[in-house]
């Protein structure tokens, strides 16, 4: 897949402009499922990933959500305010009384301050309106900063405003090379591309992470042991165990917190598609499928069947 190492950069340029804006940084933890910005409305701030993940989606004229891209840590949200310049100083926004909040949902919840809803006066126009919604998967660490602040910023720092376009350039045509790839690929090829993408950005090796349970496993029967517990009990206690459970000992596991039909979104197919697709791929062996999470056995295969 095209992502990964040349689109890194982006991240590591938008770190260094925030910062250098000091104050103007505003820094939040949100819950899952908390939708941080809404299609349609105004596009007012540019959001920094730390820590877990957000997925971006896009109602289509039948009413049903379309999954775009599913994003993490380094990540950002929001960039594409920067290149529109019809709203000088950012005096952007709408009618009045109209909502220009960027979060819909919740914004009264703990650790949001700051991003709630706002109204506008009359005679201004946005500067640009979302073209996604933004929805965290799991629990989420953020920063988020006004696109007119970063403007004034980046307006006195001209060499670092020229490597942000020039990180966004690079994001867009990665983009659209992925999309073209994908273009003439069908729809079992797809959602293994997919998979293979969530395995690049948040996939778990499991060899390690059995490695760990094994040492943990370990030492519980090691203590138990002298307390006369059976550490076959203790071990039924604790979890799975990989051996007894089926589980391989190598591989790597994509927590990647998506349903069957999110899954399918991604790759352009119904739920019901989707759900034949991976059982499919269970029966070939490549993969093995836990509530919430999938564990890649077979990359080599996968990485065919996506070409």
């Amino acid at each position: 897949m095209v992502r990964n190492s040349d689109l890194a950069s982006l991240g590591v340029i938008w770190a260094e402009v925030l910062a250098g804006m000091g104050a103007k940084v505003h820094q939040t933890d949100l819950e899952a499922r908390f939708r941080l910005a809404a299609e349609d409305t105004l596009q007012d701030r540019i959001f920094h990933l730390h820590t877990g993940k957000v997925k971006l989606t896009r109602s289509t004229s039948m009413g049903r959500d379309h999954l775009l891209e599913v994003l993490g840590p380094t990540d950002t949200i929001g960039l594409n305010a920067l290149t529109d310049l019809s709203a000088g100083g950012g005096q952007g926004v709408s009618h009045p009384g109209q909502r220009t909040s960027t979060v819909a949902q919740h914004p009264e919840k703990s650790g949001t301050e700051g991003l709630d809803s706002t109204h506008r006066s009359a005679g201004q126009t946005p500067a640009r309106m979302w073209f996604s919604s933004a929805t965290t998967l799991e629990p989420v660490r953020l920063d988020w900063v006004l696109v007119t602040d970063a403007r004034d910023y980046l307006e006195k720092h001209q060499a670092l405003h020229l490597e942000v376009l020039r990180a966004l350039n690079r994001q867009t045509e990665l983009l659209y090379q992925r999309t073209m790839a994908l273009r003439d690929v069908d729809v079992p090829g797809r959602i293994a591309a997919a998979l293979l993408e969530l395995m690049e950005r948040f996939g778990q090796p499991l060899e390690a992470e059995t490695t760990s349970q094994s040492q943990l496993t370990g030492e519980s029967a090691a203590s138990d042991q002298m307390s006369g517990q059976s550490p076959s009990a203790v071990a039924g206690l604790n979890g799975e165990n990989p051996r007894e459970s089926g589980l391989p000992t190598t591989g790597v596991r994509l927590p990647h917190g998506l349903s069957q039909l999110e899954l399918g979104q991604m790759a352009g197919a119904s739920r019901e598609t989707a759900n034949k697709v991976l059982a499919d791929f269970i029966a070939r062996g490549w993969i093995i499928q836990k509530r919430r999470s999938i564990i890649i056995v077979n990359q080599e295969r996968l990485r065919y069947r996506a070409s």
